[in-house]
């Protein structure tokens, strides 16, 4: 059977892989673990939905302002109603 090229290409171009100390690489991946979670932890804490915050407000604030518009309209029709009443 033959050789395909990339085989030839891999075994003259291979190389030996370097230790690295295992001690080191597992500080640095804590450490940068570390400051990548207390990042994310920060950017939650700050990040609202605005959509939400809109939501919420307009579902405490549309029960207000329809009562208190209708208690105007209530309170403007009672006193045209009675001086009709008293006149006629």
């Amino acid at each position: 059977m033959t050789v395909d090229p990339y085989r030839e290409l891999a075994k003259k171009n291979r190389q030996e892989i370097q230790k690295v100390h295992v001690e080191k690489l597992e500080a640095n991946e804590t450490e940068d673990h570390s400051r990548i979670k207390k990042r994310e932890e920060q950017e939650e804490q700050h990040r609202r939905n605005p959509l939400l915050t809109i939501l919420l407000c307009s579902f405490i604030l549309i029960p207000i302002l329809t009562g208190l518009w209708y208690s105007y309209e209530q309170s403007k029709k009672e006193p045209s109603n009675s001086e009709v009443i008293e006149k006629a």
